[in-house]
Formats: structure tokens, sequence, C-alpha cells
């Protein structure tokens, strides 16, 4: 069976807040560094919102998921999952700055942000919301999700 996966092998990839708390919380957040090490980013708007997240626990299994979800500030710590430069050519910070401000109008400040870093730079935007992913599917961002990166994580049989 093919993946309809548009992710090719290596190409930057910015993530939303769901796929990275989706691989934390079920303790497989290695895969995104056995796949992405090094070309895997997550916006300040993002960061924001895992935070936020980290900051909320309160009860036992919250706080438990805390620990999950403080393994990407680690990963930011260690390196291998970055945050996109802010160094951009003067037309590039315009048309980001446009894009966030329009895409805004419709959904959160982090998948706003990391849409608009995807298809600016033609990155690859890592969603699994159903109407951000066909929003990005109409503007021609390339996408993946959860189940294309477990599909893209698979050793490739002969």
């Amino acid at each position: 069976m093919k993946s309809k996966s548009t992710e090719p092998e290596a190409s930057p990839i910015i993530f939303d807040n769901t796929v990275l708390s989706n691989f934390a919380l079920s303790q497989v957040f290695y895969v995104l560094q056995r796949l992405y090490a090094g070309r895997a980013f997550v916006g300040k708007a993002v960061q924001r919102e895992i935070q936020a997240g980290i900051n909320s626990a309160s009860t036992s299994a919250s706080l438990q998921n805390r620990t999950k979800l403080e393994e990407i500030n680690q990963a930011l710590d260690d390196g291998w999952l970055q945050t996109p430069s802010d160094e951009v050519n003067a037309n590039d910070d315009a048309v980001e700055l446009r894009l966030t401000l329009e895409y805004s109008q419709r959904f959160g400040a982090g998948e706003s942000e990391a849409m608009t870093i995807a298809r600016n730079r033609n990155w690859v935007f890592a969603c699994d919301d159903g109407i951000a992913r066909n929003f990005a599917k109409e503007r021609e961002i390339r996408l993946t999700g959860t189940l294309g990166i477990l599909i893209n994580s698979k050793p490739k049989s002969f």
C-alpha cells in the first residue's frame, strides 16, 4: 500500500502541536528523532502551546503527561528539534507576516505559523487536523501527519 504523504526524504518538516504531542504522549518520540533529526522544526507559537499544556498539569494523570510532553523541550535543548530561523529576506518576511495574518483568521497561532512557514519555505507541514490539512492541500502545502510518519518509520520491504 502506498502512502499519500507528500514528504520528500530530506525536506525540512515543521510540526503542529498535535503531531508532536501524539508522539510524546505515546512514548514513541524517538521515532521523530530517528526520521527527522537535523531537519525537524517547531514554531514559537507551538512551543508556547506545548508549554501551556505542561504548565497546566495538576492531576496525577496530567502530571504523567507533563513528563512525557517535557520530552519536546528536551529535544529542543538537544538541538535535533529546532526553532525556524527568523532571519529570512525582507520579501519572505513580508509574505510570512501576510500569510500568518490570513491563516490566523481560521486557525490557531500554532497551525497558522507552521502552515505559513511550510508554504513559504517549501517545507513539509506535519498536521492531523482535517480542516487544516484540507486548507493546506488547497494551497499546495506539502503534508504529512501522525499516520504518515508512522508509515514512513516502517522499514521498506523489497
